[in-house]
């Protein structure tokens, strides 16, 4: 999660670069990036942020999913072109990318998916 905000703000600067610039060791600038410290501390996130002219929440703010949404619904059923072009289509492409961020493979994926149309749309009947 921080590692590739971190590597968007050092650009084309190298790792020594930018750590003599917001005032950390480039060992630990290369740890963050590559993931191997997962849990940076305040402190450090606040130099970085500081030293790059960021607020805070830049590191917090989810990505976006870019995909070629007009594409797919050209093939989606009605039903779903409807919940897509609505006001609440970010949140279902916000959770998928949520999941896809934690590590969730697309078959998990599917399997939520699965699960929910499941217990959520099961006739209410039975």
């Amino acid at each position: 999660m921080y590692g590739d905000k971190i590597k968007e703000l050092r650009g084309d600067m190298t790792v020594r670069e930018f750590a003599k610039k917001v005032g950390l060791s480039p060992s630990y600038i290369s740890d963050l990036e590559n993931s191997r410290d997962k849990k940076p501390s305040t402190a450090s996130l606040e130099k970085i942020s500081k030293a790059c002219n960021k607020e805070m929440a830049y590191f917090f703010e989810q990505k976006t999913v870019k995909i070629d949404l007009k594409q797919y619904l050209e093939h989606a059923s009605p039903k779903v072109r409807e919940l897509l072009e609505s006001d609440d289509a970010p949140s279902y492409i916000e959770l998928v990318a949520d999941l896809k961020e934690k590590g969730i493979t697309p078959e998990e994926i599917k399997g939520v998916f699965s699960y929910v149309e499941k217990y959520y749309f099961k006739d209410k009947s039975e």
